[in-house]
């Protein structure tokens, strides 16, 4: 995988920014409950803003918050900012939402793959009740992880991120053929109604925990953390986080989350196109 030279990746940060802070601001307007999620919490605790090798930004909502700015967003975004989310994108694979810089390129492989331009991008998840009774939690988290690799595979026979070793490259050499079959049977609107027809459970409305099942790391924690954040700075703003952030950044990266990792564990996901919007694409000869 290419990694960015340092001038792109500044660049790539601060039309980042400009995109959060178009959200930020719909939020505001329709008073909307958002807040900061994942490695944004962990670089705006740690380095008060973007952990230095880092090129995304994720935010979170509730679901009632994530389904109603889904709602407003392609009319409530100002100009030059649009809405990818999984009901309403063609060939797009993530189960979670996107906002985008327009006339910009962000384009992993899997992107190229299905056909779907992507812009430069902020990631929005929603957080989703977890069920209490242990046997229909286990049923949620089967039903998102089929789901979510499902999409994945129907659209491209390329994924990023698998396991390593042994199992990785068994993965790598059965995608191809997963893909093939997916796409002769599976349908992706089909694909998604039962993503969300098995993770968003009504019965689930006492809960007291929640997970954002459209992420890698479904880990549940405790509703309460997400109903009433707290501030962070984050490069030179105040955004919502997770309340107490240090609790939440322990539970999700462990007691050693304020640690600098070594350069061998600095990761990012760099694209094969990057154009900000120009016409360039500026991981050309990178790859």
């Amino acid at each position: 995988m290419a990694s960015y030279p340092e001038d792109v990746l500044k660049r790539l940060q601060a039309t980042e920014l400009e995109i959060i802070d178009a959200v930020a601001d719909v939020c505001a307007r329709e008073n909307l409950n958002w807040f900061l999620i994942g490695g944004t919490v962990l670089g705006a605790k740690r380095h008060g803003g973007f952990i230095p090798w880092d090129d995304d930004i994720d935010m979170g909502m509730l679901r009632a918050d994530y389904d109603r700015f889904l709602e407003i967003a392609p009319a409530a975004l100002p100009e030059g900012f649009e809405l990818l989310s999984p009901m309403d994108t063609p060939g797009y694979a993530p189960m979670f939402a996107k906002v985008c810089k327009t006339g910009t390129h962000f384009c992993a492989q899997e992107a190229v793959d299905a056909g779907v331009d992507i812009g430069i991008f902020v990631d929005i998840f929603p957080r989703d009740r977890v069920a209490a009774d242990p046997v229909l939690q286990k049923r949620q988290y089967r039903a998102a992880r089929t789901y979510t690799r499902a999409s994945y595979l129907y659209h491209s026979d390329h994924i990023t991120r698998v396991p390593a070793g042994l199992y990785g490259k068994l993965a790598r050499k059965a995608f191809p053929l997963v893909h093939r079959v997916l796409h002769a049977v599976g349908d992706e609107d089909e694909i998604r109604r039962r993503f969300r027809e098995q993770t968003v459970v009504s019965e689930n409305a006492h809960a007291t925990e929640c997970a954002s099942f459209t992420s890698p790391s479904m880990k549940p924690l405790p509703l309460a953390m997400f109903e009433h954040p707290e501030l962070v700075e984050f490069e030179g703003r105040m955004f919502p986080a997770p309340s107490p952030a240090e609790e939440y950044l322990t539970a999700a990266y462990g007691p050693t989350w304020g640690e600098v990792p070594p350069p061998e564990k600095r990761k990012s996901h760099a694209p094969v196109i990057l154009d900000f919007g120009d016409g360039v694409n500026v991981m050309e000869g990178l790859q």
